[in-house]
This record gives C-alpha cells, sequence and structure tokens, in this order.
C-alpha cells in the first residue's frame, strides 16, 4: 500500500543463478494498468503473468471502495510488460500462484466484488466466493470456463460453514505429486476452514480432507 492508502505495482526480481553472497533485489519496470492488491501470479515458461486484483478507490472524504480488475498483464525479460486477453470477470483474492497444466494456467474461483458491499449486512448468509475455473491458453490468447470447484454447503452453512467444503479465497495453491492443493482460506468474509481441496493434473476435480 501506498502512503495514500492506495496499492502500488512495484515489482521486484531476485537473481538466483548465482552464489547466494552475491543475489541482490532489483527493480524492474512497474505493472502497468491500475495499482492492484490480492492480484493472483502465474508463470509459464520464462513469463509472469498476474491476474487481476483489487485496486482502492477513494469513496468520499473517509473510505475506500475496492473495484475488481479483470486486467491481465504478462511480463518477459525479452519484451517487458504486455496486456493479454482480460478475464472472463473480475476476479481478487483466488489461490496463488494460478495452477499450471498442459502450457495453460488454471485460475480456481476467486472474488467477483459482486457481494463486496453487502458483505456486513448478510454475515452468516454471505453465499461463499465464485466456484468458476477459467483455463487460459497462450498460443491462442483466450480464456475459456473449465469446471467449477466443489461445494457442499453442509447441514448448518449459517453457524457451522467450517463441516462442509466451500471455495476458498487468500490462500496459496501448491503442486505434490500429481496434484495441486489449495490448503484452508477463506470461505466467506471473515470466516476461515481447516479443509484441503486436491486435484488431479491437469484439472480433475477433487477430494477434500477435513
Amino acid at each position: 500500500m501506498g502512503a495514500d492508502q492506495r496499492p502500488i505495482n512495484r515489482v521486484f526480481a531476485l537473481e538466483t543463478l548465482v552464489p547466494a553472497r552475491d543475489r541482490k533485489w532489483r527493480e524492474l519496470e512497474p505493472i502497468p494498468g491500475r495499482p492492484r492488491m490480492l492480484s493472483v501470479a502465474g508463470v509459464l515458461g520464462p513469463a509472469l503473468y498476474i491476474l487481476g486484483g483489487v485496486d482502492l478507490v477513494r469513496n468520499g472524504e473517509q473510505a475506500w471502495r475496492r473495484e475488481y480488475l479483470n486486467e491481465v498483464w504478462r511480463y518477459s525479460p525479452a519484451e517487458g510488460w504486455v496486456r493479454r486477453a482480460n478475464l472472463p470477470r473480475p476476479t481478487g483474492a483466488a489461490p496463488s500462484p494460478a495452477g499450471v497444466g498442459d502450457g495453460r494456467l488454471y485460475l480456481f474461483g476467486g472474488d467477483d466484488g459482486m457481494l463486496a458491499s453487502q458483505a456486513m449486512e448478510l454475515k452468516d448468509r454471505h453465499p461463499g466466493f465464485s466456484r468458476s475455473i477459467v483455463v487460459y491458453n497462450p498460443a491462442t490468447d483466450r480464456w475459456t470456463e473449465g469446471g467449477c470447484l466443489p461445494l457442499n454447503p453442509g447441514p448448518q452453512p449459517d453457524t457451522k460453514p467450517e463441516a462442509g467444503v466451500w471455495p476458498p479465497v487468500t490462500t496459496s495453491l501448491v503442486t505434490w505429486k500429481d496434484r495441486w492443493v489449495i490448503p484452508s482460506g477463506e470461505v466467506r468474509p471473515g470466516v476461515r476452514t481447516r479443509n484441503v481441496i486436491s486435484f488431479t493434473i491437469p484439472v480433475s476435480l477433487s477430494e477434500k480432507t477435513p
């Protein structure tokens, strides 16, 4: 966040092909477009992708309003930053980094911001975050729908969401053997889960482990 409370777009790179004692961080050119937080990073070959995110804009003198982004930017040492096809919908806080399989990027769920202004009002009645899986093909520069994350609200979704399975946000995605794994995360505003969701690569949904 910057001094004015907006996110910033600074980018730093660490040279890892030299001895540890010689490694230094250097600043790259900033990400173009809107400042952002809660974006998703992804790597395909030598290129870094930044997907979506959330900007903060003034909403009167005292308040800030979130604006959810669908921008996609790709960085490579040869070309610098290049704008790529927008996400199908604005997305923030999806598990990061994006999954990689068959030369494609997989973006799992996230918050599209449609209920962001109602989060306090809805509280336990919040329906959770997006289930959508979208897939990016760099050869065609296109996003396509790739299925849905599991959703099983359980017997008491209002009071015991942890007993069900919900699409999580604000968490990581890791590769383990032949699977992607999303551990824990936030399943509605202010409510976290102990569940772990896993997928085979490139994409076959899933089991959950409480």
